[in-house]
């Protein structure tokens, strides 16, 4: 092996990280709690984001949705808040935190997963879903107490 593939080896077999993606905060709670979660989107490219689409997962129940003075639309099926889609103005660079209150599943869970799909000026978009290819979703991990 020469110098060369001896360095490089090492660096091939790290992980790739992005740099930067939509997030939840908290990443972990716990069970039948009602919680504040609160997404934070980053605009990446140079195309200004101009929505926020988010998909409830189904063990979650949306209590309240907090927005952006310029509003927001609930999508529901029966009852149930279903999805939520964020009108926002997010600059290239910029980055803004989008709110709500849910009361999380009776029993843990190792990752609910908030399918979230980040609309762009010039038409394209970025969909944290996953699984490889899309971006990773942002997850919350619902602990026993």
């Amino acid at each position: 092996m020469n110098r060369f593939t001896a360095l490089a080896l090492p660096l091939a077999l790290l992980p790739v990280v992005a740099h930067a993606h939509v997030t939840v905060s908290p990443s972990e709670s716990t069970p039948g709690k009602t919680e504040t979660y609160t997404f934070n989107v980053p605009t990446e490219g140079k195309s200004p984001t101009t929505a926020v689409e988010l998909e409830v997962p189904p063990e979650m129940t949306i209590v309240s949705v907090n927005g952006p003075a310029s509003g927001y639309t609930l999508t529901k099926s029966a009852d149930r808040i279903v999805g939520i889609i964020w009108s926002v103005n997010i600059p290239p660079g910029g980055r803004q935190q989008l709110a709500l209150v849910a009361k999380n599943p009776t029993e843990p869970s190792f990752g609910v997963q908030w399918k979230v799909h980040q609309r762009f000026a010039d038409g394209t978009s970025a969909d944290w879903v996953d699984p490889p290819p899309a971006r990773p979703a942002p997850r919350t991990r619902i602990l026993p107490k």
